[in-house]
């Protein structure tokens, strides 16, 4: 938990003059063996939320920490015995990413990777018999289960002057757990604000003749 506060503080501290912004989405969450080997039958929805970070490294890269709430879990389904369970699992999520343009101009295409840490807040198990809720409980972890999970983030987009919009998949890799357990894996599609972010230079005559 530290580690988060520690990042947080870091936000606020950049956000004066580095380009940064609020960025909100959907996403569509399951549970499974492996990174990425969740069921794509039957997914959770839920909202995301937070603020994110941008600093160049090159024309093209740029290193994005973010700090998000996020909704993991899964959403199980019996139909033949109406039976139906939902998971529900709340993060705070620090994804700390490569953002790589397609082009050398401002703005457009991307591609997105990298690495996250997520810590448990808190979670909820309802379980329902015919659209009855049957059970609902508050999620314990286990003695031997860590609060933080590892994950990593495959994702594109495209972005203009003040706005963006990206596509994304995060999954949870187990990285130091010592027992083997399902990994959380959740879907996104997200907007974006871009403050700070300066106007590109006009294009030369050179420039024109060579596009």
């Amino acid at each position: 938990m530290r580690f988060l506060i520690t990042v947080l503080c870091a936000f606020v501290a950049c956000m004066a003059s580095a380009q940064h912004g609020p960025r909100i989405g959907i996403g569509l969450a399951t549970r499974g063996p492996g990174v990425f080997g969740g069921s794509k039958a039957d997914m959770l929805p839920g909202p995301l939320f937070g603020w994110y970070f941008e600093a160049p490294l090159h024309p093209q890269v740029a290193l994005m920490p973010e700090l998000l709430w996020m909704t993991k879990g899964a959403l199980v389904r019996v139909p033949a015995s109406g039976l139906s369970t939902v998971f529900t699992l709340r993060y705070i999520e620090v994804p700390l990413l490569l953002k790589i343009s397609t082009d050398r101009k401002p703005n457009g295409l991307f591609i997105l990777a990298g690495p996250g840490l997520g810590w448990f807040v808190r979670g909820r198990e309802q379980r329902y018999l015919n659209g009855q809720l049957t059970f609902d409980e508050p999620v314990t972890l286990a003695e031997n289960e860590r609060r933080s999970q590892f994950s990593i983030t495959l994702g594109f987009g495209m972005e203009g002057q003040r706005w963006g919009f990206d596509a994304r998949g995060q999954s949870s890799t187990g990285l130091l757990d010592p027992v083997v357990r399902p990994q959380n894996q959740v879907y996104m599609l997200t907007a974006y604000f871009r403050f700070n972010n300066p106007k590109p230079p006009p294009v030369s005559d050179k420039e024109k003749l060579e596009d």
